[in-house]
This record gives C-alpha cells, structure tokens and sequence, in this order.
C-alpha cells in the first residue's frame, strides 16, 4: 500500500476546525491566551478590530485616571514638598551668623581641702540670633556655678569692652565655690545644673551679647558611671533667613590651664 502524504497548501486559510489551529489554540491557552489573540487577529479582521477597540478603551480609561481630581492633588503635593526641600537646602547653604565660644579650665589645690577645677565658658554671638543652648559635662559633680552676662561699656559703636571679674576659692564648708561674681542676671539666658552637667540656653540675643558661665567642680567621687577622664560639650543656635528656621553647631574650643595653690 502506498502511503499518502496529505500536505497542507501554501496560502490556505485555516479555519477554526482546523487541528492545527485547535493546537495553537490549546498553547495559546497555556501561554495566557496572547498567541491566540495573535492569531485570531491575522486570520479575522473582526478580531483586529476588537483588539484595537479594546486597546483604545484602555488608553481612555487610563487618560482619564490622570486627568482625575486625584492626580491634581498628589502633583500639588509633591510639587509643594520638593518646593519646600529645595528651598530649605538653598537657605542653609547662604552665609550665616557668626558667633564664637570657648571654654577655659584651670585647676586649683589646697592643703586639707579637695582639689578644684573652675571652667569659664564665653559664647558671643557676631550677628543677631533667635536662639542658642549648650549642655557641658565635667569629669567631677558641679558644687557651684553662675551664668549671666558681664558689665558692658561701647567704646565705639562697633566696639565693646566687658568687664568681669570673680574669685575661685572654697567656701565655708570647704567646698569649692565660685565667688563674687559681677555677672548681671538677664531673663532671657536661663541655666540649671544637675550632677556634672550644667545646661544654658537664651532667646533673641541682639548683635555682641556675651554671655559667661563660671563653674566650679570637685574632685570628689563623680556621680557619672563610668567616670569620664574629659569634658563634653554640645550646643547649637538658630537663626532666621528668608522667612525660614536655620539651626547650626556652636564650635567650643577648650583649653586647659594647671595653677597650683
């Protein structure tokens, strides 16, 4: 018997009873039906032009999602917040007030009496700031302390002399005492202490008000654990630019002097 070899013709159309369109078809399926979307499109022109409707209803759906009210409101939003950042970031980047801070050390001992330690810490603001506060922590517990600023005499309108003066020293007890200090108390520059920190921080401080602490410690057991063989400090100010809140560090430089008594 000869065998006959049934061959399909170039050209010819398949149909949907075809068996090798009910192959595709059954791919197609597996492949999330888009071969035979595909196929259906090149063998119907109906089918194309189901496709470009149903392609052209989702391009109007989606058109219409982003001229939505909603779209509106998170463009101004983000465009706000950007704003926002962008001008902050600029602000901050613009020259600031100056202002310069220092704190100074010197040791004093006394037969019979524990050692002292006596700190002078100044910061003097350049420029007009709105706000500035400093924590300064010491090796030894705080026995006496006094913050305010010094008596002032303008020389010339540029130019300022302060005047201060005060005694370091043991007070009755034997403790070690700041004493007689001419610093003038001011109720915008508060202060508190507490254990070996003392804490200082004013408001609205106009152009070359200095501001002084002096501090006295012991050297006595330290209410710090463990005790701390240096002295920290942190501080910071603010200022206003452009209608916006600029904080930035207060760089102190400390410097350590040793007058034995």
């Amino acid at each position: 018997m000869s065998k006959r070899k049934h061959r399909r013709k170039r050209g010819a159309v398949v149909t949907q009873n075809d068996p090798a369109f009910e192959a595709s078809r059954a791919k197609g399926l597996d492949d999330g039906g888009q071969n035979v979307a595909k196929h259906e499109a090149r063998t119907n022109p109906n089918n194309s032009e189901q496709l470009k409707a149903t392609t052209g209803k989702t391009a109007m759906r989606w058109n219409g999602l982003r001229s939505s009210p909603v779209w509106g409101i998170i463009y101004f939003v983000a465009g706000t917040i950007s704003g926002l950042v962008i001008q902050q970031s600029f602000v901050a980047l613009l020259p600031a007030p100056k202002v310069s801070s220092f704190l100074r050390s010197e040791r004093m001992t006394k037969p019979g009496s524990s050692a002292c330690n006596f700190y002078l810490f100044s910061f003097v603001p350049q420029d007009p700031i709105d706000y500035m506060y400093v924590k300064l922590q010491f090796p030894n517990p705080i026995t006496s302390f006094n913050v305010g600023v010094p008596q002032e005499t303008v020389i010339l309108d540029t130019e300022r002399a302060h005047n201060l003066s005060w005694g370091k020293g043991w007070d009755a007890n034997g403790a070690c005492a700041v004493i007689d200090a001419n610093l003038v108390k001011n109720s915008d520059i508060q202060s508190s202490s507490a254990g070996n920190m003392i804490g200082i921080h004013a408001s609205k401080l106009p152009f070359g008000t200095r501001i002084i602490g002096l501090i006295a410690t012991t050297d006595r057991q330290s209410t710090v654990e463990p005790i701390s063989s240096t002295i920290w400090t942190e501080g910071e100010y603010e200022y206003s630019k452009l209608g916006k809140t600029i904080r930035k560090k207060i760089p102190i430089e400390i410097h350590i002097v040793t007058s034995p008594k």
